[in-house]
């Protein structure tokens, strides 16, 4: 269950991710393209599209709270601590 959860949690930022890439791809082309010279823009938009991923996907995952339901055990084993449930399939903010 726990792994279900980490893999649901990282498939839906990452599609949050590829919407906002989608929807916003041409504006950065645009922008960049008129900011930067015409050799490195496409270099650059690629760059900023890049770091869409890594802080959308970081944030969505949010493993800081997915490590309350983990432990180590005394002889270097992970046990889980929590058993996650129906109630950790909801999505709000704290």
């Amino acid at each position: 269950m726990f792994i279900t959860l980490l893999i649901i949690n990282f498939l839906i930022a990452f599609a949050v991710c590829a919407i906002i890439d989608f929807i916003f791809k041409s504006s950065i082309h645009k922008i960049l393209h008129r900011l930067v010279n015409e050799d490195i823009y496409t270099a650059w938009s690629r760059y900023i599209l890049f770091a869409i991923y890594v802080v959308g996907i970081s944030g969505g995952v949010r493993v800081w709270e997915l490590e309350r339901y983990i432990s180590t055990g005394a002889g270097g084993e992970t046990v889980l601590k929590l058993q996650p449930n129906a109630g950790c399939w909801k999505f709000t903010q704290q």
